[in-house]
């Protein structure tokens, strides 16, 4: 065979092989820079959702912002009656006082 096309498929094939390393490069890369992105999503989603729990109003039935009591508290606009709802799905229930009357929403 010869030798000039020996040497011209050698130089073929070396490229291929150095071909298969900058593919495989930007393939690490690209995966780099996918992590990092959903890493920095991530974040945001949290630092999201941690705003909108601090900045949510308290109420009476809270000790504070950190300690929340889960319950939410309803007053009805015509009676002014309160009610007090626990969880997301919970049944509402009248808010008692300490001698088991309904209590009403102080006027403002």
């Amino acid at each position: 065979m010869d030798p000039r096309v020996e040497e011209r498929e050698r130089r073929v094939l070396d490229y291929g092989e150095i071909e298969k390393k900058v593919v495989a490069e930007f393939i690490k890369r690209q995966r780099r820079e996918a992590r990092r992105k959903a890493m920095v999503t991530i974040t945001i989603f949290i630092g999201i959702l941690f705003l909108l729990n601090y900045i949510q109003p308290t109420d009476d039935t809270d000790k504070d912002r950190w300690n929340r009591s889960g319950m939410s508290l309803f007053t009805d606009n015509k009676t002014g009656l309160q009610y007090i709802k626990g969880g997301l799905f919970g049944t509402m229930i009248p808010r008692l006082d300490e001698n088991g009357d309904h209590m009403k929403a102080e006027k403002k």
